[in-house]
């Protein structure tokens, strides 16, 4: 899902390249492109709860991003491109200063000036090279009230059940790599729950398969930090759905910068309880030296956390802007990331727990667990014993997995 839209500039990493109106408009593949009311669409990805042709229309006469999903709409007239996404973009967006709105990193800043467009905005380009701004409310949904565990994850379900539902669109099998990790164990687990196993194909190991549109942007998908989860992806050159875990950490409060963050306003020491347990699934983790370097920093400014942010409600709005631009891995080329995770009313949620919840939560992963378990009983026994280390060691215990690696092996 990757575009250049410029008036005067080329980009020559892309190998598509559509010249409308007064716009040349550079697409990876897998765009679908139509016309509505005389004007162009290209749009790739997906939505939720419907067909993405039966909601076009919606984005010509008002572009407020409304449904969920992962997908990208360009409405293109001849003096003005109007940019819309799902209510939670997955993807950055960045308007150079020589003429350049995209969502590719520059290479070597030679690109010029840049301004950033965060994820709460959706923009319109004007043919005099102005760009106008829309701005959505994402804060709302943060909780007034303490959430039980119970309450937590009933609207953490509400969330996901209708995006699983939305899979029965795609014809094909939906692709799964399981890493060992608590993120993809729990969408394998959901996939179960709904498919049986002709809808799922567990892929065992690295695959990216290189097209011209990758070739021309290898340094950015290698090397480019804003980019840093295509290091991790997965890629087919044919039309493919692959359920990811992306951003799970993110809105579960499992990741570093938010946990220490959280702890450090609460005024929880996290690393000295993290030494009271003999085990839990973050400790060593955690205490590695980066780690505990992050941690420590946080709570030795804690009192500039509360100067800062007075309020929980003031914190968990700064938290909601963190996440919702921390963009991980948007679709590539024919390459569809299901990536259902990627829902700030997930984080909202979590944010919602007690004190001594939302600690055990970052320690833990315990809601992540129970609800895996709920969905597939006993799912949780595949997950490594602890955060990136020895990660398949529980999936060499799991026939499917292991009899598709010897598949693997035997092709």
């Amino acid at each position: 899902m990757f575009f250049s839209i410029s008036q005067k500039q080329n980009d020559e990493r892309f190998s598509l390249m559509h010249h409308i109106g007064n716009f040349k408009i550079y697409l990876d593949r897998g765009w679908n492109q139509t016309q509505i009311d005389g004007k162009t669409i290209f749009f790739k990805g997906y939505c939720d709860t419907n067909a993405m042709e039966d909601i076009l229309a919606e984005f010509i006469a008002d572009p407020t991003p409304k449904h969920t999903g992962n997908f990208c709409v360009l409405v293109i007239s001849k003096d003005r491109v109007s940019i819309s996404h799902d209510v939670d973009r997955s993807f950055p967006l960045k308007f150079y200063a020589n003429d350049l709105l995209t969502n590719l990193p520059s290479l070597d800043g030679e690109l010029g000036d840049q301004e950033h467009i965060w994820a709460d905005c959706h923009v319109s380009y004007e043919v005099d090279g102005n760009l106008s701004k829309q701005y959505s409310d994402i804060h709302q949904g943060i909780h007034t009230d303490i959430l039980t565990v119970e309450e937590c994850k009933s609207e953490i379900r509400k969330v996901l059940e209708p995006k699983v539902a939305g899979l029965k669109q795609f014809d094909t099998p939906v692709r799964v790599f399981l890493s060992g990790g608590i993120d993809t164990t729990f969408v394998y687990s959901l996939l179960k729950n709904y498919f049986d196993d002709s809808k799922i194909e567990l892929i065992p190991g690295e695959h990216f398969e290189t097209t011209e549109f990758t070739a021309r942007s290898y340094q950015n998908f290698k090397h480019n930090t804003l980019l840093w989860c295509y290091n991790q992806f997965h890629h087919w050159r044919s039309p493919t759905v692959l359920a990811t875990g992306g951003l799970g950490s993110s809105v579960f409060l499992r990741g570093l910068g938010a946990s220490s963050v959280v702890c450090a306003w609460h005024g929880i020491d996290l690393i000295e309880e993290l030494e009271k347990v003999d085990h839990c699934y973050h400790k060593k983790y955690f205490l590695r030296d980066r780690c505990q370097k992050t941690i420590k920093e946080q709570y030795n400014n804690r009192a500039r956390l509360l100067e800062k942010f007075p309020t929980y409600v003031d914190l968990c709005k700064e938290l909601t802007n963190i996440v919702n631009n921390d963009h991980q891995h948007w679709h590539l080329e024919n390459t569809l990331s299901w990536t259902p995770f990627k829902d700030i009313r997930i984080l909202h949620a979590i944010l919602g727990l007690s004190k001594q919840d939302l600690l055990k939560q970052i320690m833990t992963g315990f809601v992540d667990m129970e609800l895996i378990n709920e969905y597939s009983p006993g799912m949780h026994n595949i997950i490594s014993e602890n955060k990136n280390i020895d990660p398949f060691h529980n999936l060499l215990k799991y026939e499917p997995w292991t009899r598709s690696l010897e598949q693997q092996t035997n092709n």
